[in-house]
């Protein structure tokens, strides 16, 4: 018998069953012509509803965009010009027609959702005169030198070149960032004060200019104040909240809308329901009794097959021992030989993985044997050469005070330096060493004393004067590992102090630290040679040197910037030749730990 109609053949049974499917279809779709022309006209109704929803989002996204974006766009306020407020306009126009479109086409056919899109009409309309009278409000304004704002930092600069003591500028600019920053109005009221007590004093001191530059900053101030109470201290306040409130509304009503028109559609389309019904009921009936009698000549063989898949070892033993089986469908035979070979053929690539495996296994454990020697050979070697060190400097210190002899004292100069650059190195293969074995130890630290202790330490070290500035806001005390923030502050110090400009009269350092409840930000920053441009991006590599004449080991940074990655921190760097250079460095501040308590090595990694 020819294959195309042998019954025993998975074609047959398959075209049979598309048949009587195609059957189905057939009726189905004579049965939905007439819902359909009913249906298509509320249809396109809904899909212009849907779409005017999603016009009215990308308008929503659009306003936020504006606020994200452009209102931190310096362009944006030297022009005027912004895109999206052009985009803006272009949908708004859109979203009009369209309501007015879909309000006439329900008309028509008297689908009743005008009453509906003509409150959501309403709300965009208000929504839209919110959302103008904000935008004046935020150019006017500005941003950094531009509307109110570049007028008020343009006086706050002026004050700051002016004879006015700096701690007063200072204290009026902190209430001002306070202000614009934390929205709390106090800051507003102790910046009025201070200024009027400081206008006060000036007037009688008779320094106009002064008492000019304080009126106009305070004026300034003050309208910026105004400004940003209009628009909202908070979420829940000014037109910021008026504006959310209204999305809100607008996207309540498109629900609404979205489900009452649903309804209505769904009312037109249950005429059709019984047919439905029926033809599912006939669906299931071909289908058992098709089930029943594939089920012997295709679903055993299969579900066999299936059952091999999911149990290799029996797989295996039922490849050896195969058979086709004359039952079966001639492609289940097929597909039962080529799983076969693909068991004879994994079970011999299973055991080449066995025997590579062994061999894998034994070269890993010969390498951890040989990390662990490493490890063992790095803290001896870093010890034996310390050792002979400490004994050369100590033999340099006699002889420097048995013999005084000019160029014999030079030369011991020389000696020492030497011995104080490899004792150094040491030193920081070491440190490497143990900040990459031992796990966090916290506790509590005065960080103030510990920068002064360290920087007592190193700042004779080059011979040069050296200052030392340390601002801390927040508390003085943090919960971290000891040992690591003093490795940190040793590189920090000493790289500032052996890289001091020799141009520059005194060498300048300034420390800056914002402690808070879960971070602690470090801005270190000194007036040194700088670093290249084209060198940052390596400079904390190991052993690099952005300096050929470099006093260094080239591990400092590199160092640094690992103790920093144990700390769970982040460093990054500025700099520029002949100015100096800054690091911020950001860790963790572990206050809610129990101090001196040792986190594991497996939180480390």
């Amino acid at each position: 018998m020819s294959p195309l109609i042998q019954m025993n053949s998975i074609r047959i049974r398959m075209l049979s069953g598309f048949l009587f499917l195609i059957l189905l279809l057939i009726a189905t779709a004579v049965a939905s012509i007439t819902v359909l022309r009913k249906t298509k006209k509320i249809d396109q109704i809904n899909l212009a509803i849907n779409q005017l929803q999603v016009l009215t989002l990308d308008l929503i996204k659009s306003d936020n965009d504006y606020f994200d974006l452009d209102l931190s766009d310096e362009n944006y306020f030297k022009t005027g010009h912004s895109t999206l407020l052009r985009q803006r306009d272009s949908l708004n126009f859109i979203i009009q027609t369209r309501v007015q479109s879909i309000m006439k086409a329900s008309g028509e056919i008297n689908y009743k959702v005008r009453d509906k899109l003509m409150h959501v009409y309403r709300l965009e309309k208000n929504y839209t005169e919110k959302f103008i009278a904000l935008e004046k409000l935020s150019f006017s304004r500005g941003y950094k030198d531009f509307g109110l704002e570049g007028r008020m930092r343009e006086y706050a600069h002026r004050l700051e070149r002016s004879s006015l003591n700096i701690y007063y500028v200072l204290t009026l600019r902190r209430h001002e960032k306070d202000f614009l920053l934390r929205h709390d109005t106090s800051y507003l009221q102790r910046f009025n004060q201070l200024a009027d007590q400081l206008i006060i004093q000036r007037t009688r001191s008779g320094d106009s200019i002064v008492v000019g530059h304080l009126k106009m900053y305070k004026q300034l101030f003050n309208q910026l104040a105004e400004i940003e109470i209009l628009i909202g201290l908070n979420s829940h306040r000014g037109l910021r909240n008026e504006l959310n409130s209204l999305a809100f509304q607008i996207g309540d009503q498109f629900y609404s809308l979205a489900k009452y028109s649903t309804q209505l559609t769904n009312d037109e389309q249950k005429n059709i329901n019984y047919f439905y019904l029926l033809t599912l009921i006939g669906a299931l009936v071909f289908s058992i009794g098709s089930a029943l009698w594939i089920s012997k000549r295709l679903s055993e063989p299969i579900a066999q097959l299936s059952q091999l898949m999911t149990d290799p070892a029996n797989a295996y033993a039922y490849a050896r021992f195969y058979k086709v089986s004359p039952g079966a469908a001639t492609e289940i035979n097929a597909l039962m030989g080529s799983f076969v070979k693909l068991m004879l053929k994994t079970e011999e690539q299973l055991k080449e993985i066995k025997a590579k495996s062994k061999l894998v296994s034994y070269q890993n454990d010969k390498l951890k044997k040989l990390n662990t020697e490493l490890d063992a050979f790095l803290y001896s070697t870093a010890h034996d050469l310390r050792s002979p060190l400490a004994s050369l400097s100590g033999l340099i210190r006699l002889t420097e005070i048995e013999n005084q002899q000019e160029n014999l004292k030079d030369y011991i100069d020389r000696m020492k330096k030497s011995v104080a650059r490899q004792e150094d190195f040491i030193t920081q293969i070491a440190g490497y060493t143990k900040n990459k074995k031992l796990g966090l130890v916290i506790e509590p630290i005065q960080l103030e004393n510990l920068i002064r202790e360290i920087f007592e330490a190193h700042r004779y070290s080059e011979q040069r004067p050296v200052a030392l500035t340390i601002k801390i806001h927040g508390s003085n005390e943090i919960y971290s590992d000891r040992a690591r923030i003093q490795s940190v502050f040793n590189n920090l110090i000493s790289n500032a102090i052996r890289y001091a400009d020799p141009e520059k009269e005194i060498s300048r350092i300034d420390v800056i630290v914002e402690i808070g409840e879960r971070d602690i930000e470090i801005i270190f920053s000194d007036n040194g040679i700088g670093i290249e441009q084209e060198h940052q991006k390596r400079i904390f590599e190991m052993f690099y040197r952005a300096n050929y004449n470099s006093k260094g080991s080239g591990l400092g940074l590199f160092i640094l910037k690992k103790t920093v990655g144990k700390l769970r921190g982040k460093v990054s760097i500025k700099s520029a030749p002949g100015i100096g250079t800054t690091l911020l460095i950001t860790i963790p501040n572990k206050v809610k730990l129990h101090p001196a308590k040792s986190v594991s090595q497996k939180l480390l990694q």
